[in-house]
């Protein structure tokens, strides 16, 4: 989705999001000369969604865990639990990496086609 805002010399681009909640995680904006025939560069950045979904998941996250019984023999100890969480930080940090390099992608094929008109 493209959006043209000329009193800020301005183009915001945004993906549909996800596929459940069709909530952008990642936002771009390029910037154009006060004439708005050129682009002078761009920025990608987490869009005002992001906030949002990231305590959405940390707080169900929370509640699950919170359930656990951490200690006896009922339940896992509390370093297989904080293991559990370092592994969904790594996760996170890589599905980030490629949310930004699409991001990218998408960047570069908007101004491709931007510059075809």
């Amino acid at each position: 989705m493209i959006y043209w805002v000329r009193e800020e010399h301005a183009i915001w681009l945004r993906p549909r999001g996800l596929v459940l909640v069709q909530i952008p995680l990642m936002i771009a904006k390029l910037i154009v000369d006060a004439s708005d025939k050129s682009i002078l560069g761009c920025e990608i950045r987490f869009s005002s969604g992001f906030p949002f979904v990231l305590a959405l998941v940390l707080w169900t996250g929370y509640q699950f865990v919170s359930v656990i019984p951490t200690n006896g023999a009922h339940g896992p100890p509390l370093a297989a639990l904080m293991a559990v969480g370092g592994f969904f930080v790594l996760i996170s940090w890589i599905n980030l990496r490629i949310l930004r390099s699409r991001m990218e992608k998408l960047v570069e094929d908007a101004v491709s086609e931007l510059n075809g008109m």
